[in-house]
């Protein structure tokens, strides 16, 4: 987590520069879905994250029950 939320907050960030050097000034439009990819990335990590605690702590049977 330490490593991927400053490349997510760089992501969202720098969406609209980035995808201008990548795709081109036409494509500029696409800034706002990869700022959503950004948070939806992050909130994963974060997901994950508790899911793994969750079985290291022995609450597996909660995770059935939230998937």
């Amino acid at each position: 987590m330490a490593g991927s939320f400053p490349a997510y907050a760089l992501l969202c960030a720098l969406s609209g520069a980035l995808i201008d050097v990548v795709y081109g000034r036409r494509w500029h439009a696409a800034w706002s879905a990869l700022v959503v990819l950004g948070i939806f990335g992050a909130t994963r990590t974060v997901l994950l994250m508790l899911s793994d605690l969750a079985v290291a702590l022995g609450l597996t049977r909660l995770l059935l029950y939230i998937s």
